[in-house]
């Protein structure tokens, strides 16, 4: 009787695709794929190009040999977290304080947001105040309560803060030639 084995660490979160492969292939060897929440891309019978659409999705193979099929072996793979982070305007002028929101695309995720001043404060959104003018960088941690899987995401030059405009103006001449000029 054949044996089935998958190789992949299952131990790790992945990114959205990984291949997971039958080590012990050989001329008379047919493998039998099933996915759930995972979705085939590419690759052979034997080595397979994987999507984890879900933030957990299982594989399970099964090996035929000369007639004969084996036990089925299953494996779950976590996925990191899919999200995101926004705000309506970008660019503010001095003093400068926005809100950023976070955009979960998984459920069940727990926020950390990474700042200068405040060590990682939690939540969907974070209040960020804007001292100097500059362009910033914003970053999240996301961290699946489901999967325990954890992801960052850094964006650069995220925040245009502009120095408070001076108004001012000069007169092109000093002296008012009209009588009983204002």
């Amino acid at each position: 009787t054949p044996e089935a084995t998958i190789s992949v660490n299952t131990d790790i979160c992945y990114d959205d695709s990984t291949i997971i492969f039958f080590p012990y292939d050989s001329d008379s060897t047919f493998c039998h794929w099933e996915f759930d929440g995972i979705t085939k891309i590419g690759g052979s019978e034997d080595s397979v190009k994987i999507l984890i659409v879900e933030p957990t999705g299982t594989a399970q193979l099964v090996v035929e040999e000369r007639g004969c099929f084996s036990v089925p072996e299953e494996i779950k793979l976590n996925r990191k977290p899919h999200f995101d982070f926004f705000y309506d305007n970008r660019d503010c002028c001095l003093p400068c304080s926005i809100e950023i929101f976070a955009d979960p695309q998984d459920e069940n995720l727990t926020f950390r947001w990474m700042t200068d001043s405040i060590p990682f404060p939690t939540g969907n959104s974070n209040i960020f105040v804007f001292s100097e003018p500059g362009i910033y960088d914003i970053g999240l941690i996301a961290e699946s309560d489901e999967t325990g899987c954890s992801d960052t995401l850094i964006k650069t030059g995220f925040v245009k803060v502009s120095p408070q405009p001076i108004a001012a103006y000069d007169v092109d001449y000093q002296v008012a030639l009209i009588e009983n000029a204002n």
